[in-house]
């Protein structure tokens, strides 16, 4: 009975023991299976690629800029006395030589009038002397008089001399004055704002208007030290338009040039000053006024890539690159403009090379790729007819 009971036992666990090792021998056979099919199965993903283009195209740049006139100038009283009359109106146009204010100037003429007595005096009594130093000679000749007393008579006209002299110095200096007294124009231009009124007494310096000559007007702005080394050389120089933007954000209709820059970096804020000068024959621009500088720079046979096709990390831009055993390589790239979705590239790439368009996000140094190779120019061109054109 006993021996029954444990041959029924056993017979229990060999049925049970032998589906559980026929699930782990499926289990194992199943994940060897598997990971062979994943292998043998695996396909490499293709990604869409670009070369690098060279185009022709242009380049622009704004800068903040400061409008001056070609000449401004303040126009001050040169003495003191009471505005007596104003001859212009504010904003009014000018010539040279014209009047502009007339101040007070009675008690310069009397000044002058005295300062003309004092001249006329002293020439009245130099040629008393000459008279009788000549009279002296005479007698010096007949022995009657000495020698002595016709050099004190000299000595007395050459008195007489320096005083005419300095009668003659007042009598300019009161002229003067009295001039001073009707302010003209000193160039042809446009009246400012006029602070005082008829009646006011002005104080010798005190402004009476300003005067800006508004035919050309200059526009002052700067740029960086990388800017002026990438942008200004001579070479490039010639090839440059400038305009200017106002303050409107419409485009001044008159091209302009660049004229003057300065001949040292402030080191203070690292950039160099330019003068651009514009023409203003309607007298639109004002001085003081402010508006953008818009330097447009041909670039020949420039080398561009999208700007999706870029990653920037701490400062260093990169693209994915493929070789030709189609691995990603990352390649290091320096910018030299930014375009509209596009940089030219200033070292790091060339032509020929392949570089991931689409899904960087997917990508990375050493992934075995298949490209297929797209024109991002074309897309570009749907968005601006004048970005560039092609010469590859």
């Amino acid at each position: 009975m006993l021996k029954n009971m444990k041959t029924k036992k056993s017979i229990a666990i060999l049925s049970l023991g032998v589906p559980v090792l026929l699930v782990s021998l499926y289990s194992v056979f199943f994940t060897v299976d598997t990971e062979e099919s994943l292998v043998d199965n695996k396909t490499v993903d293709t990604f869409e690629v670009v070369h690098p283009a060279v185009i022709d195209t242009a380049f622009s740049r704004d800068y903040i800029a400061t409008l001056h006139a070609a000449r401004h100038v303040e126009i001050r009283s040169r003495i003191r006395g009471f505005l007596e009359a104003i001859h212009v109106d504010e904003g009014q146009k000018v010539q040279k030589g014209q009047l502009l204010f007339s101040i007070s100037k009675s008690e310069y003429e009397t000044e002058l009038l005295k300062a003309t007595s004092a001249s006329n005096s002293a020439m009245a009594e130099l040629k008393a002397a000459e008279v009788e130093w000549q009279s002296t000679k005479e007698l010096v000749d007949k022995n009657i008089e000495s020698v002595t007393q016709l050099n004190l008579a000299q000595a007395k006209i050459d008195a007489l001399k320096a005083k005419v002299d300095e009668a003659r110095s007042h009598e300019k200096s009161a002229k003067l004055q009295v001039s001073y007294a009707e302010i003209r124009a000193p160039f042809n231009g446009t009246i400012g704002r006029i602070p005082n009124k008829v009646g006011s007494l002005e104080e010798e310096g005190a402004l009476l208007t300003t005067i800006s000559d508004n035919s050309t007007i200059y526009a002052y702005f700067n740029v960086s030290e990388r800017e002026y080394l990438q942008i200004f050389d001579k070479e490039q120089k010639s090839n440059d338009q400038v305009n200017l933007i106002q303050a409107d954000q419409k485009v001044y209709p008159q091209p302009g040039a660049i004229e003057t820059l300065d001949n040292a970096v402030d080191h203070a804020t690292g950039t160099i000053t330019f003068r651009a000068s514009f023409p203003n024959p309607t007298g639109r621009l004002i001085h003081g006024a402010t508006g953008k500088v818009r330097i447009n720079t041909l670039l020949e046979n420039a080398l561009v890539i999208p700007q999706a096709a870029t990653m920037e990390a701490q400062d260093i831009m990169y693209v994915f690159a493929v070789n030709d055993n189609n691995i990603i390589e990352r390649k290091k790239i320096t910018p030299a403009y930014r375009l509209p979705r596009l940089y030219v590239i200033n070292e790091g790439l060339s032509k020929n090379d392949k570089i991931i368009f689409k899904g960087l996000q997917h990508v990375y140094d050493g992934l075995k790729v298949e490209t297929e190779v797209v024109n991002f120019l074309q897309s570009a061109h749907k968005n601006d007819e004048n970005l560039a054109f092609s010469k590859n």
